[in-house]
């Protein structure tokens, strides 16, 4: 489908398959809107987008490589979970993906632990964090495609602009955590974050080399969608000046609800019909108190076996 992509095979038969499915899905919304009511309002938004990867940045290396993270010894190191994921990454790229379900669902969960992501990011934490010479480190990478990077020792300004300037000098977004966040949690966020998409390489903490292919050949990106149809909504268009901020209190407002003062984003008016409900009606703010760290409530043992088979049953 991308015929930018490094390994792109012009007529191959898999060039519009997403097309395809994306069509399917279109059909099966298509479907479901017609059982509703007619008088549904509907809302269809994403959390982010997808756009073209050709490859893998990885942090850490690239960290390394200029000076700003010292290793005891080589921070990759082949072990048996690597190569496991090395077998995976080669089926994924070659093999058709019911047939790659159909053996994970048959793997034994020692298995299964070992060579999904989040064994892959597992065993990364452990690695990076007893194979570091903090002593001589400024800086170390966490997380995945958001590039969260860590600036640690004296001068953490200097360090972070010079970071920032060169991860920009490549292609790249790169921001401080104050431009990007808020809130009482702020200062434990990444001290530098990458922004999705902003490079056709994504950024990630750990890798073989600092630039790598992957076996996969897109990513998500920062720009999603945000689509409205029904009795109450007016025939706009494409409409600007949107933030995936403004999707809960647009419907809180719709559904005739009061919007919490502090909340990030707006109602957006102006994709509301002309004499409905939802237009005539001023926004109806109210105040609530702020929570903190210690209010925070743990759940109970069932509570968080709960929540991880619902999380189970939409695939994570």
């Amino acid at each position: 489908m991308d015929a930018s992509h490094p390994e792109h095979v012009v007529g191959n038969k898999y060039e519009n398959v997403i097309k395809e499915f994306y069509k399917k899905i279109d059909q099966a919304i298509g479907e479901l809107i017609m059982e509703l009511p007619a008088d549904t309002n509907i809302i269809i938004t994403s959390d982010h987008g997808f756009g073209a990867c050709h490859g893998f940045f990885s942090l850490n290396n690239w960290l390394e490589q200029n000076g700003y993270l010292k290793f005891k010894h080589s921070l990759y190191r082949v072990n048996v979970n690597e190569k496991l994921r090395s077998v995976r990454d080669f089926l994924l790229a070659r093999l058709n993906p019911q047939l790659v379900r159909g053996i994970a669902r048959i793997l034994p969960p020692g298995i299964s632990d070992r060579i999904n992501t989040s064994g892959e990011a597992r065993d990364g934490v452990l690695n990076l964090y007893h194979n570091v010479d903090w002593s001589q480190s400024r800086a170390y990478a966490m997380g995945t495609a958001s590039g969260g990077i860590y600036i640690v020792g004296q001068n953490k300004e200097g360090v972070r602009d010079e970071i920032i300037e060169k991860l920009n000098s490549l292609g790249f977004h790169a921001f401080k955590k104050e431009e990007v966040f808020c809130g009482q949690y702020t200062e434990e966020a990444p001290d530098i974050s990458i922004e999705l998409g902003s490079s056709r390489y994504y950024p990630r903490a750990f890798g073989e080399s600092v630039w790598a292919s992957g076996a996969i050949s897109g990513h998500h990106i920062a720009q999603g969608l945000f689509m409205a149809c029904g009795t109450e909504i007016a025939s706009k268009g494409k409409i600007s000046d949107l933030s995936i901020y403004d999707v809960t209190p647009t419907i809180l407002h719709s559904f005739g609800l009061p919007v919490p003062e502090d909340i990030d984003g707006r109602v957006l008016s102006e994709i509301f019909r002309d004499g409905s409900s939802a237009a005539n009606t001023p926004v109806k703010l109210k105040s609530r108190k702020r929570g903190s760290r210690q209010e925070v409530k743990t759940l109970t043992e069932k509570q968080e076996q709960k929540f991880k088979e619902r999380l189970g049953n939409l695939g994570y």
